[in-house]
C-alpha cells in the first residue's frame, strides 16, 4: 500500500547528506559539535582514564558474629567510577537548549516492523489513582504511578529521579526495518527512542549511566552526532559458590494452620516438584553484560545494544525517508479514540516482521528442533502478509483498565465471518454467583473451520480422521453431522458454587461444580445424539428422575469405591432449545430450581465487566475475581493468615473486581477487548463497605443455591 525507500540502508554513505531535522546546527553557539569526519568512519574521541583504585580490601575491625570457625572476609568490590571528567565533556558537547522534542511517530520509519509507544505524561499516569489498587500502592510505596522503567535501561537507573526530569511526552521501543529477508534477530535492530524536553537536566544522564555500568563509555561520533558506547563484557563471579560457608541454623517449626474440613488429605500432600527451565546463556564461571550505546540527536536520544543499529537509525534520518505518520495502515491506530489517552500503544506489520529470523524459544529444553521455513517460503509469507497489521491500546476507563487489540487483514486473508447478532439469552440461565465463564456461538461452524484447516496438513488431518473414527466406533454416529452440527447456537462452560456433585465427591467440601449449556435449532438431532450417548453408557448406569419438574438423566458412578453411587453427569432441557449438562444432580439443582435463582446477566459485577464491550461479539470470558479469590482463600487457608504480607496482598487483590474478555469480527478486522475491573478509589471505610457489599451479593446467591440443594434433597 505504500512505497518503502530502502536506499537508506544500501546507498554509499558518502552520497548521503549529514543533515537532520531538529538537530543542532553547525552555527549554534550554545553547542560544541564534534569535528567533521568521514561519513564511513566512526571517530574515537579522547576518553578519560579511570583512576587506578586501591585493590586492597579493608578487613573488618571486628569478627563477624556467627558459628564460623574463622572470620569471613567480605566480598571484594570495585571502587565507583569517577565521572567528573565525563560530565565535563558531556556539558561541552551537548547544547543547553534544544528545539521542542519531536512526536515519536513522526521520526519512526514508515515501514517500521513493530513499535511500542509508551505515554510518559505524568497527568496520564496519575489517572490510575482513580482506582483503589493504584491509590493503595502509591500510599504503601510512596511512588506515583509512572512507567517506572524503560527497555534497554540498566535496572539500577531510577526512572523518577534520573529520567523523569528531562523526558518528553512519549517513548518508543521499536524495531528498525531490514530491506529484505535476512538472518537478523529482532534484538539486533531494537532501539529505544526517548525525547528530551529539558536539555539542561539531561546532561546528568550519561554520567549516571556510566555510574550504573561502573565503567566509562567509549566516546564516538557519527555524522556529527555524539555516541557513547559500552561494549558487552563477561563478568566472572568474584567468589566461588562452592566455598561459601554454610551457617548452622536453628529451624523453628510454625504451628500448622488447620485446613478446611474435607481437605486434610489434600493439604498434607507434598509440595509440587521444582520445574527446571534451562537457560542457554548460563555459565558457572560468570555472566555476560550486554553492550549498550546512546546516540544524541539534538532533541532526543536513541539507545540500543550496539553502535551499528544507531548508525542505521542516523542514516535513515539523514536521508529524510517517509515516516510512520504517512503510512495509511498506521492511520487506523493513531486516529483511534483511545490513542491520545492510551498508556501504551503497540503497532506492528506482520510482513515486515517476517523479514527477521526468530529463534526457537524451546531450543534449550532438549526437544527436537522445529523445522524452519526456507528463505523462499519466508519470502512468500512476507509478501502475502505485507499489508497485514495489528495494534494494541491500553487505556484507563471508568470501570478499570481496558485493552483493545486489532488485526487488520486488508484483503491478504480470506474474509472473516462477522460476529453473530446473538441476544446472549443463555446468560440468563447461569447462576449469578458463577466463578468463571466462557461462552461463544456455533460450535458446529467452528469445528468445520478448524477441521478444514487441519485437513491441509497430513499430520493434523490424520488426527482429525482418527477422532472421527473413534466417535463412530463408540457411538455409531458421525462426529460432524450427528454430534456437532446441531450445536449451532450459543454455548457456555462455567464453574459455580455447589455443595454436591462430581467434584465434591472427589474433594469433599470443595463447593465447586461445572456446567455446560448448548443452544440448538435442531432439537431432534440433539435427542438422537443423547440417545446414542445413553446407549454407550448403559441403562444400568443411568437413573431418570425429576428435579423441580425437569426430567433429568443422571450417570451414576462409585467415585470413592465405597459402595455408594454418586451422580457425576446430569443432563436435561432447561428450555425448548437449550440443553444443560452439569457435574451431578446437586449441581443441576442450582440451574433449574426457580426459588431464589439469580441470573448472571443481572449481576452487577458481570454487567460492569461486559457493558463496555462491542456488541455483536463472539462471546465472553469472565472471572468474578472477588468470589474466586475468596474461594481460593478458603481452600488454602489464606484467609486465616495474619502476617502483614498476607494482609497486604488480600487488600490489594480485594480491589480487583473482575477479568473479562471478548472478541468480535468484521470482514477484514479481528478485534479483542479485555477489561481488568478495578474498584474506584475511595476511603478505606468506603472501599471495605463496597467489597463487603459485593461479597454479600455473591454469598447470598450461594446461600440461596445451597438452600435449593437442601430443599431438593
Amino acid at each position: 500500500m505504500f512505497a518503502t525507500p530502502l536506499a537508506a540502508f544500501t546507498a554509499p554513505l558518502a552520497a548521503q547528506e549529514p543533515s537532520l531535522e531538529n538537530s543542532v546546527s553547525d552555527g549554534d553557539s550554545t553547542s560544541a559539535p564534534l569535528p567533521e569526519e568521514s561519513p564511513s568512519e566512526v571517530q574515537e574521541l579522547p576518553s578519560e582514564e579511570v583512576p587506578e583504585a586501591d585493590s586492597s580490601v579493608d578487613a573488618a575491625e571486628e569478627p563477624l558474629e556467627g558459628p564460623f570457625e574463622e572470620p569471613f572476609e567480605e566480598f571484594p568490590t570495585e571502587p565507583p567510577v569517577d565521572v567528573t571528567e565525563l560530565r565535563a565533556a558531556v556539558v561541552e558537547i551537548l547544547p543547553t537548549t534544544a528545539p521542542p522534542p519531536p512526536i515519536i511517530t513522526s521520526i519512526l520509519p514508515a515501514n517500521t516492523p513493530a513499535a511500542m509507544i509508551v505515554n510518559t505524561r505524568q497527568a496520564s499516569w496519575s489517572e490510575l489513582k482513580r482506582y483503589a489498587l493504584f491509590a493503595q500502592l502509591t500510599e504503601s510505596f510512596g511512588v506515583e504511578p509512572s512507567p517506572q522503567a524503560l527497555p534497554l535501561l540498566p535496572y539500577t537507573i531510577d526512572y523518577v529521579e534520573d529520567v523523569q526530569p528531562w523526558i518528553g511526552d512519549g517513548v518508543a521501543i521499536a524495531l528498525l526495518p531490514v530491506p529484505s529477508l535476512r538472518t537478523i534477530a529482532p534484538v539486533e535492530r531494537s532501539v529505544t527512542i526517548v525525547p528530551i524536553s529539558d536539555a539542561e537536566a539531561f546532561v546528568d544522564f550519561i554520567p549516571t549511566l556510566a555510574e550504573a555500568r561502573n565503567v566509562l563509555p567509549e566516546q564516538l561520533s557519527y555524522r556529527k552526532f555524539p555516541i557513547w558506547s559500552w561494549p558487552s563484557e563477561f563478568v566472572a563471579y568474584d567468589f566461588p559458590w562452592d566455598n561459601f560457608p554454610e551457617e548452622e541454623m536453628e529451624l523453628e517449626e510454625f504451628p500448622p494452620v488447620p485446613p478446611p474440613s474435607g481437605w486434610n488429605h489434600y493439604r498434607q500432600d507434598p509440595e509440587p516438584p521444582y520445574i527446571y527451565f534451562p537457560d542457554g546463556t548460563y555459565s558457572p564461571d560468570g555472566y555476560t553484560v550486554p553492550g549498550y550505546a546512546v546516540a544524541h540527536l539534538g532533541n532526543y536520544i536513541v539507545m540500543s545494544e550496539n553502535v551499528d543499529t544507531l548508525r542505521q537509525w542516523i542514516e535513515y534520518q539523514t536521508q529524510g525517508g517517509p515516516k510512520l505518520t504517512s503510512n495509511p495502515s498506521f492511520e487506523k491506530t493513531q486516529s483511534h479514540p483511545a490513542a491520545q489517552r492510551s498508556l501504551a500503544t503497540v503497532y506492528g506489520n506482520v510482513g515486515e516482521l517476517l523479514n527477521f529470523e526468530f529463534s526457537n524459544p524451546f531450543q534449550d529444553f532438549g526437544l527436537p528442533p522445529i523445522p524452519q521455513p526456507s528463505l523462499s517460503e519466508r519470502a512468500a509469507m512476507s509478501a502475502l502478509f505485507g499489508n497485514v497489521t495489528f495494534d494494541v491500546l491500553v487505556s484507563p476507563e471508568e470501570k478499570g483498565l481496558h485493552l483493545e487489540a486489532h488485526l487488520y487483514t486488508e484483503g491478504a486473508l480470506p474474509d472473516l465471518p462477522p460476529s453473530p447478532n446473538a441476544d446472549h439469552s443463555i446468560l440468563g440461565l447461569i447462576p449469578a454467583a458463577t466463578y468463571v465463564l466462557g461462552s461463544g456461538y456455533d460450535i458446529g461452524g467452528f469445528w468445520n473451520d478448524v477441521s478444514s484447516a487441519f485437513s491441509l496438513s497430513e499430520v493434523t488431518g490424520g488426527l482429525i480422521e482418527t477422532a472421527r473414527s473413534l466417535v463412530s466406533l463408540a457411538t455409531g454416529l458421525d462426529l460432524d453431522t450427528d454430534i456437532l452440527s446441531w450445536m449451532d447456537g450459543e454455548y457456555s462452560l462455567f464453574l459455580f458454587p455447589s455443595q454436591s456433585g462430581l467434584l465434591n465427591s472427589f474433594f469433599p467440601g470443595l463447593g465447586l461444580e461445572a456446567g455446560v449449556l448448548l443452544e440448538t435449532s435442531n432439537r431432534p438431532a440433539a435427542e438422537t445424539a443423547l440417545d446414542a450417548l445413553d446407549d454407550v453408557l448403559g441403562e444400568e448406569a443411568l437413573v431418570s428422575a425429576k428435579i423441580a419438574d425437569y426430567p433429568v438423566v443422571s450417570l451414576q458412578y462409585d467415585v470413592n469405591y465405597d459402595g455408594r453411587m454418586d451422580s457425576v453427569l446430569t443432563h436435561t432441557w432447561v428450555t425448548d432449545d437449550t440443553l444443560a449438562f452439569t457435574s451431578g444432580n446437586g449441581a443441576m439443582e442450582r440451574l433449574v430450581v426457580p426459588a431464589g435463582f439469580n441470573p448472571l446477566n443481572d449481576h452487577s459485577t458481570f454487567r460492569n465487566a461486559t457493558d463496555s464491550f462491542p456488541n455483536p461479539n463472539n462471546g465472553y470470558f469472565y472471572v468474578n475475581m472477588g468470589s474466586t479469590l475468596s474461594f481460593f482463600y478458603n481452600l488454602f487457608g489464606f484467609n486465616q493468615a495474619t502476617d502483614p504480607w498476607a494482609m497486604d496482598m488480600r487488600s490489594y487483590f480485594g480491589t480487583v473486581r473482575s477479568l473479562s474478555l471478548t472478541t468480535s469480527t468484521s470482514v477484514q478486522e479481528f478485534q479483542i477487548d479485555a477489561l481488568l475491573g478495578l474498584a474506584a478509589s475511595e476511603s478505606v471505610e468506603d472501599l471495605a463497605e463496597s467489597n463487603e457489599a459485593e461479597l454479600l451479593e455473591d454469598e447470598a446467591s450461594q446461600e440461596e443455591g445451597a438452600s435449593q440443594e437442601e430443599g431438593a434433597s
